[in-house]
């Protein structure tokens, strides 16, 4: 999962592929597959000894975490970014891994809420996939995009998709869809900015590890006040 987030940053910025860092995390991810389960672990089972929220901790059951309910979150973002850097993969690794991906996607319902975080990974691998999985993944997208993302002002006080999470540009396919609720959304986010100028997460684990929490909140609010400002300069005027 730290790959894969720090690959979204590096993605963000335009590292290159012949830069020595996504080298490494390529060769990192092609190594860690899990061919057996068809899928890259979020967390090792190492997490469990370490401060973390709970839904990371470990299941030595069933192998998995708290976050991983399905099998898009984080593969179908990783092989994402394994596309925008395919000089570095075997090309039929790729198209076996997205054939694994598609048919997952396919499996859901129509017009279905995704979870937040599995919508995210595949509108990840979207931006990066070639023709034909481009379009599949799309088109799967927009016909859950309105049921996944929470329209109302009186949600979004609860963990779960706002506008500006899905989109996140202008450019974003799914402007168009949700243009009335993302000037809700920037209105909502200004009216609760904190005194200092910084956003809160809406979720917490105090609880769990208090004093790691207190520093976790810090920087998600530093992360969360960054994303704010990128999306008022975005959709704000010109």
């Amino acid at each position: 999962m730290g790959t894969s987030i720090a690959l979204q940053h590096a993605r963000e910025i335009g590292l290159p592929v012949t830069d020595p860092m996504i080298q490494d995390a390529v060769r990192y991810l092609l190594d860690a597959y899990d061919t057996e389960e068809q899928r890259w672990h979020a967390v090792p089972e190492s997490i469990n000894l370490v401060p973390h929220a709970p839904w990371w901790s470990f299941d030595e059951t069933t192998r998995r975490c708290g976050v991983e309910g399905t099998w898009a979150n984080p593969n179908a973002e990783i092989l994402g970014y394994l596309w925008s850097y395919n000089e570095l993969v075997p090309r039929q690794y790729l198209h076996v891994l997205s054939a694994k991906a598609v048919l997952e996607l396919e499996q859901m319902p129509e017009k279905f809420k995704l979870d937040l975080h599995d919508f995210l990974c595949y509108q990840r691998l979207y931006r990066y996939a070639p023709e034909p999985y481009r379009t599949v993944i799309k088109d799967k997208l927009m016909k859950s995009v309105t049921f996944t993302v929470d329209v109302s002002p009186e949600q979004w006080a609860n963990y779960g998709a706002k506008p500006l999470q899905i989109v996140d540009s202008p450019a974003s396919p799914f402007a168009d869809m949700l243009s009335d609720a993302i000037q809700l959304n920037l209105e909502y986010e200004i009216e609760h900015i904190n005194e200092d100028g910084s956003w809160s997460p809406n979720w917490s684990w105090y609880g769990n590890y208090d004093e790691d929490w207190l520093d976790a909140e810090r920087e998600w609010k530093g992360y969360l006040t960054v994303r704010n400002l990128k999306s008022l300069y975005d959709f704000g005027p010109r």
